[in-house]
């Protein structure tokens, strides 16, 4: 694990971790963040569109809206629900 970069969070900074993927390139790797962080940037690509693999912090029986490709995240246009990742319009 030559990738580890060890670091002291501020005192009463609460922080998310887990599983992480990059939209771009593909990459997979544990990230940690402080909680509230939506994009991460990949270490590998370097681009801000790593997302942590599975969600956190949802209310109880919340749906989640997952594309083929397997990108959660959504622009909400006036056509519709649109892949940032694969650029294919979403319908239900």
């Amino acid at each position: 694990m030559s990738n580890v970069v060890q670091f002291r969070p501020a005192k009463d900074e609460r922080h998310a971790s887990g599983e992480a993927f990059c939209l771009q390139c593909r990459h997979e790797w544990v990230a940690v963040a402080p909680t509230g962080t939506v994009q991460l940037q990949c270490p590998q690509c370097l681009t801000m569109k790593g997302l942590f693999k599975y969600p956190c912090n949802l209310e109880a029986g919340a749906m989640i809206r997952v594309c083929n490709c397997g990108n959660d995240l959504f622009y909400l246009t006036t056509e519709g629900h649109l892949c940032p990742n694969c650029g294919t319009y979403q319908s239900y």
